[in-house]
């Protein structure tokens, strides 16, 4: 679970109003929304990455999926956090709102594909963007992998470049860094764009356990059951 049972973040005072309590639940949602979209998502990159030839069968079309998913719950988030109530806007809020700027740049770019078109052949990118990261080096102590991923038809004779990489670095086994987004003139590094939301949401915990010190709490996420049993007459109603 992204944000844990005992967490201030899912157990909001009663005294709050109701507003702002909305403001909290879609926040946290939309935190655990992306988290739980960029986990499969580097769950699916790890399985295309796995074979040297991978077949794709529909893989390829679930990455896509969970990137953009990402991209939706980190749009939504940012534009939840300008309007919350209780929420300072200090150096905080504006160090993760200029670092996630590339969200809005990219939903922007899809949002209008129809004038973007021409650009996204110019840079043979796939229509719905293109996915690059980093995996672990094929060689012993050598630099990383580099993957670029275009869920469309080909382009014939146009290259397509991966990722830039700095041939020091180096992985380890298993990981997947710098996963990124591209389309159009636009680009988001998913990786470091979940790293900057982790952040700021374990910065607003303190202050609402804080606010909530004390005090009973709602409790959050509930599921209930409606059953309907249809009644069985008895052997005299029916007579």
């Amino acid at each position: 679970m992204p944000i844990d049972l005992g967490s201030p973040l899912r157990r909001l005072p009663t005294d709050l109003p109701r507003r702002q309590v909305l403001y909290l639940d879609a926040l946290r949602v939309s935190f655990e929304m992306a988290v739980v979209g960029y986990d499969h998502l580097v769950a699916v990159l790890r399985t295309l990455m796995a074979d040297t030839a991978p077949t794709l069968d529909g893989s390829q079309v679930d990455a896509i999926a969970y990137a953009w998913s990402v991209v939706d719950s980190l749009h939504r988030f940012r534009i939840v956090l300008t309007a919350t109530p209780g929420i300072k806007h200090n150096h905080v809020y504006e160090l993760f709102i200029r670092g996630t700027a590339g969200v809005e740049s990219l939903r922007n770019a899809v949002q209008h594909i129809s004038g973007e078109l021409d650009q996204i052949a110019a840079q043979a990118q796939a229509p719905l963007g293109t996915l690059t990261w980093l995996g672990p080096s094929a060689a012993p102590n050598g630099p990383p992998t580099m993957f670029l991923l275009n869920v469309c038809t080909p382009y014939p004779g146009q290259l397509a470049f991966g990722p830039i990489v700095d041939l020091q670095s180096r992985l380890q086994e298993g990981t997947i860094a710098n996963v990124k987004l591209s389309l159009s003139r636009s680009q988001l590094d998913i990786t470091d764009a979940q790293n900057r939301l982790k952040s700021f949401v374990r910065s607003l915990a303190p202050a609402i356990a804080t606010a909530s010190a004390d005090k009973p709490s709602f409790g959050a996420d509930r599921l209930m059951r409606f059953q309907l049993i249809p009644s069985t007459p008895d052997s005299g109603d029916a007579a």
